[in-house]
């Protein structure tokens, strides 16, 4: 049962980075070379998937019912998420607001939980 939720994790990845490559192919020069400028710098990409990284943690953790794992993911999503928000202030300052406040929420509730627990 394990393998194949593992599988099936890593099937959602390879189905997830092929539509990226597709999307990418379909774009034109000028884009291309937006989104190379853009991405230059690999931190903030870093910074952004964190809440993916997160994600994917959190269903691994499920999976192999490993708990300590989950406060990991947790910690992860919730900098993501304060990272994120403070990019998104730069465009939307109520979005971005939200994001850096439930960042911070995501943070506290782990740290919490981890305290109480431990």
């Amino acid at each position: 049962m394990i393998t194949i939720s593992i599988l099936a994790i890593i099937l959602f990845m390879l189905i997830g980075s092929i539509f990226a490559k597709r999307k990418y192919v379909k774009f034109s020069k000028k884009e291309k070379g937006k989104i190379k400028d853009k991405h230059s710098n690999p931190i903030p990409i870093l910074l952004g998937a964190l809440v993916y990284i997160g994600y994917m943690t959190m269903f691994l953790s499920i999976i192999l019912n490993i708990y300590f794992l989950r406060y990991i993911a947790f910690v992860l999503m919730g900098i993501g998420l304060v990272f994120n928000g403070a990019e998104e202030w730069k465009i939307n300052l109520n979005r971005g607001l939200f994001l850096v406040i439930l960042g911070g929420v995501v943070l506290l509730i782990t740290g919490l939980l981890s305290i109480r627990f431990i």
